[in-house]
């Protein structure tokens, strides 16, 4: 039995592992009403706001520059997911093998764009 659960172990340990590092358009529009999809395109929201405080703490040029009470949560970034995949399909480009976090992040800054000085406490202007 021991050595049965040993090669288990060894036999899972070999075993190739692949993940999906991201999630395509073609997929995210197969199962964009999965509430599983919801909640991976919220969480890749809050990890660029993250990414963003965190560049704001250090002074530097943040990705987007959402309002004080911008409402940025899961719902808002489906429709600005949404607006960008329809923009580059208005343009004749098909974004279906396109990543949508990078076209989530495309949207964020066009929505939010750090024209404007930030709030006190922010950093540095981040106009370019």
């Amino acid at each position: 039995m021991k050595a049965w659960i040993a090669a288990m172990m060894l036999a899972l340990t070999l075993w190739p592992i692949t993940a999906e590092a991201n999630l395509s358009v073609k997929n995210y529009e197969k199962w964009k009403n999965n509430s599983d999809v919801h909640l991976y395109i919220s969480g890749v929201g809050a990890g660029f706001s993250a990414a963003n405080a965190a560049l704001a703490s250090q002074k530097k040029r943040m990705l987007f520059c959402v309002p004080e009470r911008p409402g940025a949560e899961t719902e808002n970034y489906i429709r600005i997911l949404d607006g960008t995949i329809s923009k580059f399909k208005k343009e004749k480009f098909d974004p279906e093998n396109l990543p949508t976090e990078i076209l989530l992040l495309m949207g964020l800054a066009e929505t939010f764009p750090c024209d404007e000085e930030r709030p006190e406490g922010l950093g540095e202007n981040n106009s370019p």
